[in-house]
């Protein structure tokens, strides 16, 4: 189990706690990560979707190639990229260096998103925000898994600032937990 300090930040995806953030207006509250709050951890709720100007409800909208098209043909590569870059700047401006994300969303997902043809494939691909924030990594030292038995729609990825040195990895993904130093 992976344990936070009472007063340490972390970054969640809005929908994750209830909020309304989804493209279909809608939310996917999941209690372990809401829990965190009674245990004096302070969640920030992140929606770059909303933050690079989509709205809510929208058209949903998955990765094709390096394009993300809504449901009805219309690109908005742009403002998943712009949403990604200022959920990045809060989390820099804000301190945060731990982020819970929504699995297989074309912003957040990590590992895992829908292949673009909006018949719920999935292939191996993050989502732009995830894969932002997977940049900011350099070369794993070293990785292992442990069977954790999570939910599987949730994704845990820490990514370092660049104000620090040494920045301790975890990506929560399928009940599985892979980690590493990064230099």
């Amino acid at each position: 189990m992976i344990e936070f300090e009472k007063g340490e930040k972390i970054g969640v995806s809005a929908c994750l706690l209830g909020c309304r953030t989804r493209y279909d207006g809608d939310s996917k509250p999941y209690e372990k990560v809401i829990g965190l709050v009674q245990k004096g951890v302070i969640l920030i709720p992140l929606c770059p979707e909303q933050l690079g100007g989509l709205p809510t409800p929208r058209i949903s909208s998955e990765r094709r190639g390096n394009r993300v098209l809504s449901k009805e043909g219309v690109e908005v590569t742009e403002k998943f990229t712009r949403g990604a870059r200022e959920a990045l700047q809060l989390l820099e401006l804000l301190g945060i260096n731990k982020i819970i994300l929504k699995a297989r969303s074309p912003s957040c997902g990590s590992g895992q998103t829908y292949d673009g043809s909006f018949t719920g494939t999935l292939i191996e691909r993050d989502g732009v925000f995830a894969e932002m924030c997977k940049k900011m990594e350099s070369k794993y030292l070293q990785r292992r898994k442990f069977n954790l038995g999570v939910d599987p729609s949730v994704t845990l990825r820490v990514c370092g600032a660049n104000s620090c040195p040494l920045t301790l990895v975890f990506s929560l993904d399928y009940n599985t937990l892979t980690w590493g130093l990064m230099p």
